[in-house]
C-alpha cells in the first residue's frame, strides 16, 4: 500500500492468528490497527466481560466496504465509537455512515495496482463478456438478487455473445483474471466499490456498469439502466471498431492515471494514517472532522491567486449585490463569513455602507495572511470546525464552498451551529434532483451538484433550524450544472425577522 509505513499482515480466518494478536496481546506492538468493520465488534470474544481496552480502540482504523449497515447479510456495523477513526471506500459509505451512526468517516477510495494489472492483448471485437460471480442458480437468492446474473445471461443472449462466470481464481493471477474476456459487465443493484471495474480497466478490458461502486466516480465508464440499454451499447461496440478502440483507450487511462494505488495512497490514505498518528488516540476520532482537508488552494493560491479571485469575483458580483441587498432588508448585527477566501463581501458592507461585525473564515494560510494584511478580522480555521461558541454570529455566511466539500453535511451543521438566527449559502451549482460527486483525484478538488430534497431532509433533523428556503440568483439561460446560482436561507431557532 505505502513504502512509508511497515505493514504486518494477519488472517482474520487463522486461529493462530487471532490468538497471537488478542490473546497474547501483539496488538500493544502496533501503532495502528487498520481493518474492516469486523475489527470493531468480532473481537469482544477475546476480552470476555471486562471488554476491548479503550488504548486498543484508540489505535484502531475501521473501513468499511459496503454501502449497507446492519443489514443481516452483510457484516457491516458499528459497536465502539470512542477511540476508532472510521472511513468509507466511497462517498456513499461516508453517507450512510453519518445518516446511521452520526459519524464523520474519512474518504479512503481503493484503487489497483497497474504493476499486476496491465494490457496484454488488443480488442477489436466483442465476443466474450466476463462477469464476476456464478451462474443464476448456484448461489445465495440474495446475492442473485443484488448482483442479477440472470439480468446478465440475458444480456449476452440478445447480443449472440458469450457468457464467462469469472469465480474460484486466486486473486493473484491479477492480469489473467480477465485474460479470455472482452468485456466485463456489474448488473448489480448496488456495490460497495466493485474493483473488477478498476482492474479490469487497467488492463485494457472495456467494463460497462450499471450506476454503482465506482461506476459512479469514473468519467469515461458508460452505464446502464435496463438490459436493453446494455445490448445497445456493446452492439454499438461491434458494428463500430473505431468507437471501441476509442472508448478502450480514455477508460484505461483514466484508470491508471487516476486510480492507481500509488496515487490514492499518497492523496488519501497517507495523511489518514498520519492524522490517526498526530492523534495519538487522546481524543475520540468521531468527535473532530474526519474529512480530508482539499490542498488545490495553498497549492496554486501563491501562483494563481489573481486568477482566483477572478472565479470568485469581486464585490460588484450579482450574486454578492443580491445578498448585501437581501442584508438591507433585515436587521443583522454580525455575520461569520466562512470559506471567505480573498473576503470581498467585507469591501462590500463597506462600500454599501451595511453596519455589520464582520468576521472571515479560512483555511488557507495564503488568504489568511492576504487578508489580514488589510485589517480584515479573519480567523484561520478548518469551516468545518471553527473555534466560536454556539450562536456567536446572527448570520454564518458561505459562497461557493459546499460544492468544494466531500459531503455538505459536515459544513452545513458547522454553519447552523455558529449562527444564531440564519445560515445561508449560495450556490454556484444549483442542487438539483440527482447528486453527482465530481472529484478530480489530481487536484483533490470537488465540483458536486447536490440533490436538493437530500439537503433539506438532513436540515430538518438538527432542532435548531425552523425554516429552509431557496431563491434563485442569477440563470444565464444555459442548460447544465454552471446554469446560474442559487442561495439557501436555513432560519434558526425562533428568532426569525
Amino acid at each position: 500500500m505505502s513504502d512509508k509505513y511497515e505493514f504486518t499482515y494477519f488472517d482474520w480466518s487463522k486461529p493462530e492468528d487471532n490468538a497471537a494478536l488478542w490473546t497474547h496481546g501483539a496488538w500493544k506492538d502496533f501503532n495502528i490497527l487498520l481493518g474492516n468493520t469486523a475489527l470493531n465488534f468480532d473481537i469482544d470474544f477475546f476480552f470476555g466481560e471486562e471488554g476491548i481496552p479503550q488504548n486498543l480502540l484508540d489505535k484502531m482504523i475501521n473501513v468499511c466496504h459496503c454501502p449497507y449497515f446492519n443489514d443481516p447479510h452483510f457484516t457491516e456495523k458499528v459497536h465502539y465509537r470512542d477511540g476508532p477513526l472510521f472511513c468509507g471506500l466511497t462517498r456513499d459509505i461516508l453517507t450512510n455512515f453519518k445518516d446511521e451512526y452520526e459519524i464523520i468517516a474519512e474518504l479512503a477510495p481503493v484503487g489497483v495496482d497497474i504493476s499486476k494489472f496491465y494490457p496484454t492483448r488488443t480488442i477489436n471485437k466483442i465476443k466474450k463478456i466476463g462477469f464476476i460471480g456464478k451462474p443464476m442458480g448456484s448461489g445465495h437468492p440474495e446475492w442473485e438478487n443484488t448482483k442479477r446474473p440472470e439480468m446478465f445471461q440475458q444480456i449476452c443472449d440478445k447480443t449472440n455473445t458469450e457468457a464467462v462466470y469469472i469465480y474460484g481464481k486466486p486473486h493473484t493471477d491479477y492480469k489473467d483474471l480477465y485474460k479470455d474476456i472482452d468485456l466485463l459487465i456489474y448488473c448489480s443493484r448496488f456495490e460497495g466499490v466493485a474493483t473488477g471495474i478498476c482492474e479490469a480497466a487497467s488492463c485494457g478490458i472495456p467494463v460497462i456498469s450499471t450506476y454503482v461502486g465506482n461506476a459512479k466516480n469514473i468519467e469515461s465508464i458508460k452505464t446502464f439502466e435496463t438490459i436493453d440499454e446494455a445490448c445497445d451499447i456493446i452492439n454499438s461496440f461491434n458494428r463500430h471498431p473505431a468507437f471501441l478502440e476509442k472508448y478502450i483507450s480514455s477508460l484505461t487511462e483514466e484508470v491508471r492515471k487516476k486510480w492507481n494505488w500509488k496515487h490514492l495512497c499518497k492523496k488519501f490514505w497517507e495523511p489518514m494514517l498520519e492524522k490517526k498518528l498526530e492523534r495519538g488516540g487522546d481524543t475520540p476520532p468521531h468527535s473532530i472532522l474526519n474529512t480530508l482537508k482539499q490542498t488545490w488552494w495553498d497549492e496554486n493560491l501563491p501562483t494563481m491567486y489573481g486568477t482566483f479571485c477572478e472565479w470568485v469575483g469581486d464585490s460588484k458580483a450579482e450574486s454578492k449585490i443580491y445578498f448585501r441587498n437581501f442584508l438591507k432588508e433585515n436587521d443583522f448585527s454580525t455575520i461569520i463569513d466562512i470559506g471567505c477566501g480573498p473576503a470581498t463581501e467585507y469591501e462590500g458592507f463597506k462600500q454599501d455602507g451595511i453596519e455589520i461585525e464582520y468576521i472571515g473564515v479560512d483555511s488557507s494560510e495564503y488568504l489568511y495572511g492576504a487578508n489580514t494584511t488589510r485589517n480584515i478580522p479573519m480567523i484561520l480555521a478548518d469551516a468545518h470546525n471553527i473555534p466560536v461558541p454556539d450562536s456567536s454570529y446572527e448570520i454564518a455566511f458561505s459562497r461557493h464552498l459546499l460544492e468544494h466539500q466531500p459531503d455538505f453535511r459536515p459544513l452545513l451543521d458547522e454553519m447552523v451551529r455558529v449562527g444564531s438566527k440564519l445560515a445561508t449559502h449560495i450556490f454556484f451549482i444549483k442542487p438539483s434532483d440527482k447528486e453527482n460527486i465530481d472529484f478530480n483525484p489530481d487536484l483533490n478538488l470537488y465540483h458536486n451538484t447536490y440533490e436538493k430534497h437530500t439537503i433539506e431532509a438532513h436540515l430538518r433533523k438538527n432542532p435548531k433550524v425552523v425554516k429552509v428556503e431557496w431563491r434563485d440568483i442569477t440563470d444565464d439561460g444555459t442548460e447544465g450544472r454552471f446554469a446560474g446560482e442559487n442561495m439557501i436561507l436555513i432560519w434558526l431557532e425562533e428568532t426569525r425577522g
